[in-house]
């Protein structure tokens, strides 16, 4: 989701613009990982089994604002993001 917020000020074009995003992501993944062993004689001495259950939670936000400041041949820009 996001939320956005523009304001312009007067005429002559100075503005704040606002942003803030969320983004959630939720997954679980099921692995087996299979591994054959061999000796130093190289013969095969059977395969180890290794199992996970990764369960992952991840939030984002973000959050931005930029403000603009026009002049006479010209214009200042300014802004901060997290």
């Amino acid at each position: 989701g996001n939320l956005n917020w523009k304001n312009t000020f007067d005429t002559a074009g100075k503005e704040v613009t606002t942003d803030f995003d969320y983004v959630r992501y939720s997954t679980v993944s099921d692995m087996t990982l299979a591994t054959d062993c061999y000796n130093s004689a190289n013969d095969y001495n059977g395969n180890m089994l290794l199992r996970g259950h990764l369960p992952s939670d991840i939030n984002i936000y973000t959050f931005k604002s930029d403000y603009v400041h026009p002049f006479k041949g010209g214009k200042i820009e300014a802004g901060i993001k997290n």
